[in-house]
């Protein structure tokens, strides 16, 4: 039986567009700009989980930063690594060939991240011209800042007032939505990923909230991806998501 759907996308797309765009806007490269926003909104994952705890979690948000055997496997030369004042926050960042990269848990933000994880789920959830209908309402929000306020907390702000308005899909042309016929479960609250962690029900409505083709069904506990009418969700990248989840299990 077919059901209706409020959101045509999550917020975690949202807030790395609204930060990829920001950054373009004060003038860093297009590459650069996917690689910090797509940073900053999984640290706004990150913090919400309050980072995790144990060892394991410490050290990849901590002493891992200056692991230089670590940092050469991924192609970085450890003497670039440093800090760069962006969007209100302190962000870690490396460079490479010269173009900056932020750098995250250890781990090299590839601009390929905003690409695969954040452009193509909007585009997927709101076809080509909700994703270019949102990006154009994301840049003449910001423009109303000037250059310093763009490179303040004023951004998060403007994030907040829209993250929620343009993914309803009121905001996009409805016929460039898939018809959702059903869904699947992918995850259960209860169930271990990777290194025996058990996930939890907070686990899986932040998930729901980072991967826009995701759902949470609070009644069944789990984590479920729609059944579209045009096959948009394969199984391939279901299994892709559980892969993710394993990710971003902090």
């Amino acid at each position: 039986m077919a059901y209706e759907r409020k959101y045509w996308v999550n917020r975690f797309p949202i807030c790395s567009l609204v930060f990829k765009e920001a950054a373009q806007m004060l003038g860093y490269d297009e590459e650069e700009s996917k690689s910090l926003g797509h940073a900053r909104a999984v640290f706004f994952a990150a913090a919400k989980r309050g980072f995790g705890s144990g060892p394991s979690k410490k050290s990849s948000m901590g002493k891992y930063y200056s692991d230089s055997k670590k940092m050469e496997r991924q192609g970085v030369d450890p003497k670039t690594y440093g800090i760069l004042n962006f969007a209100g926050l302190e962000t870690y960042i490396v460079r490479i060939d010269g173009h900056i990269r932020a750098f995250f848990g250890g781990k090299v933000v590839r601009p390929e991240e905003f690409d695969n994880a954040d452009m193509e789920r909007m585009i997927r959830g709101g076809g080509e011209a909700g994703y270019a209908k949102t990006r154009a309402y994301v840049r003449n929000k910001l423009s109303e800042l000037n250059q310093y306020e763009l490179n303040s907390g004023a951004v998060y702000k403007i994030y907040e007032k829209l993250r929620d308005s343009v993914r309803e899909i009121s905001f996009i042309k409805e016929g460039s939505m898939p018809k959702i016929l059903g869904e699947v479960s992918i995850a259960k609250a209860g169930e271990k990923v990777q290194g025996g962690y058990v996930l939890t029900e907070e686990d899986l409505k932040l998930a729901a909230e980072m991967f826009p083709e995701a759902a949470y069904n609070e009644q069944k506990g789990t984590l479920t991806l729609p059944i579209t009418s045009d096959d948009t969700i394969t199984e391939e990248e279901r299994e892709r998501l559980k892969e993710d989840l394993d990710e971003f299990a902090f």
